[in-house]
């Protein structure tokens, strides 16, 4: 497997992570019982992990194979 193929994998998994969290975040009453803080956390980890996504994305963009 070649590093653009690794990259595509790991964008792949990562995108299913992140649709989860968010689907947790807005959906999951659970997710309001939790403290503010965790619930700040979870938020954040959202936003770094979708930021993080994008970046793979644009790598893959640019072509690097």
């Amino acid at each position: 497997m070649s590093h653009y193929q690794r990259m595509e994998t790991e964008k792949a998994e990562l995108q299913v992570k992140c649709d989860a969290l968010l689907e947790f975040i807005e959906n999951n009453p659970i997710f309001k019982t939790l403290s503010d803080t965790d619930q700040d956390l979870m938020t954040e980890q959202y936003f770094h992990m979708k930021m993080y996504a994008r970046c793979l994305q644009w790598r893959l963009n640019r072509g690097e194979r």
